[in-house]
């Protein structure tokens, strides 16, 4: 459902000292929308970190070098507008153990639905399938 406030509500949480604090290695925004650049998007979160662009020349690569990237982090990634889950996925299996994700959609039902399967598929020890 669009226009009732969920970006607003996360860029209030996202701006709040308490948050800004918990988060020492910093908040980081992106838009996501209809079609995004994952590429591009990762990019972002790297550069945010100093990392080389180099590093983010193709998706394959991306993917392998953020995780390291975010491994000693404690930061919060906004992702802003999701549209479909498998724009944050990306995100989700990069996030080091002390980094947040929060995500905005309008679509919460199914986004929930990938993630808890996800989750309890970590816990049982097997692999999520994508």
């Amino acid at each position: 459902m669009g226009g009732v406030g969920k970006s607003v509500t996360a860029a209030a949480f996202a701006r709040a000292t308490e948050t800004r604090r918990a988060f020492t290695d910093g908040v980081i925004w992106i838009t996501i929308g209809q079609n995004p650049d994952p590429s591009s998007n990762l990019l972002l979160v790297g550069l945010a970190f100093g990392d080389e662009p180099g590093n983010y020349a193709d998706l394959e690569t991306a993917l392998v070098h953020l995780p390291r990237v975010l491994a000693d982090k404690v930061c919060l990634i906004v992702l802003d507008d999701v549209w479909n889950v498998t724009h944050a996925a990306p995100f989700i299996n990069a996030l080091g153990p002390r980094c947040r994700l929060l995500i905005t959609t309008r679509d919460a039902r199914k986004l929930l639905t990938t993630l808890e399967r996800k989750a309890l598929l970590r816990l049982e020890g097997k692999a999520p399938h994508h």
